[in-house]
């Protein structure tokens, strides 16, 4: 099973050469907590939410794919045959394993994934 990677995470940002602050100010993650937030996802301490993984793929130019390692599942002909069906598929298992969200979140959420007003 694929997980996000905190070392993948970490390497992305080395190779373009930003720092911690950087990345932070970047993803505009919840100010109060976001270098925080960034250590512990480095450091695989904590998973990203769906909106957190989008801030930080559209921060750092990957898809999301990029920040995931392990081995797919044994179901080989289940498997996603182009990156946006990738994409689509590593998000729709980060939304069903997330908490319930209000419409408006769900909305917010869709907004900041996919471009848009808020």
């Amino acid at each position: 099973m694929t997980r996000f990677d905190g070392a993948l995470l970490r390497a992305r940002r080395e190779t373009l050469g930003l720092t911690i602050e950087e990345l932070s100010d970047l993803t505009g993650l919840t100010r109060r907590r976001r270098y925080t937030v960034l250590m512990d996802l480095e450091s695989g301490a904590i998973q990203p939410s769906v909106v957190a993984l989008g801030k930080l793929c559209r921060a750092l130019g990957v898809d999301p794919s990029a920040l995931f390692s392990g081995e797919p599942d044994d179901d080989a002909d289940d498997r996603p045959t182009d990156l946006g069906e990738a994409t689509d598929r590593a998000i729709a298992e980060l939304l069903a394993a997330a908490p319930p969200m209000t419409d408006r979140q769900a909305a917010r959420m869709s907004a900041i994934l996919f471009g848009g007003a808020s």
